[in-house]
């Protein structure tokens, strides 16, 4: 994310991620009621919504989004989460979000991806591989604490946080922001038409 703030990608132009797998567990009930849980956009996908609000640099300014339940038709019983759907937010500087999500995906065919591609070439934020725009091949973008473990780094990051030591990355503005995308998109799908953020930074 340094590196695409420091300009390494050039202009930020689009975002695309999906997130597929298989159903969730079905002893957790609270997860296929959505009054519950916030649907899944709400409950699983707000993640890696943040990431791409992150990359982004500002709220979406609206989204349009369908989904439903195309193959878990009351499974669990009274199942009213959705096992599909897909969003395209839009952000100022006419940048788009691609995002989809499906619970029916067969094992290891396709995954998680978040991708964010700029002027001078996309980088995938997972694997932090940069792929110029007009060459063949990738680089591995290296930053300060590559090689250590991420989970220590996230609890070492989050004591210092508690601490007072340092500012966190996400504190509760931007995780606000980020909810809001992830209820802006549910709107859309529910409703099925656009919504602006307007209707819901209420």
């Amino acid at each position: 994310m340094e590196f695409i703030k420091k300009g390494g990608i050039g202009k930020v132009l689009f975002l695309q991620a999906y997130r597929n797998g298989g159903d969730l567990p079905r002893r957790t009930p609270w997860y296929f009621d959505r009054t519950r849980s916030g649907d899944n956009i709400v409950e699983q996908a707000c993640h890696i919504i943040d990431l791409m609000v992150w990359a982004a640099g500002s709220h979406p300014l609206r989204a349009y989004g369908s989904g439903g339940v195309n193959l878990f038709k009351n499974e669990p019983p009274g199942r009213t989460t959705m096992d599909n759907y897909t969003v395209i937010y839009e952000f100022p500087d006419d940048i788009r979000f691609s995002f989809s999500q499906l619970y029916f995906d067969p094992p290891g065919f396709t995954g998680t991806k978040e991708r964010v591609f700029g002027s001078l070439g996309a980088i995938d934020l997972a694997t932090a591989l940069f792929s110029e725009r007009e060459k063949r091949g990738e680089r591995k973008i290296e930053g300060p604490n590559a090689g250590q473990d991420s989970t220590y780094l996230s609890l070492a990051a989050f004591i210092d946080n508690a601490r007072g030591k340092k500012k966190p990355l996400n504190d509760a503005g931007s995780a606000r922001i980020s909810t809001l995308t992830a209820m802006l998109g549910r709107k859309s799908i529910y409703e099925r038409r656009v919504v602006s953020w307007e209707e819901i930074d209420l």
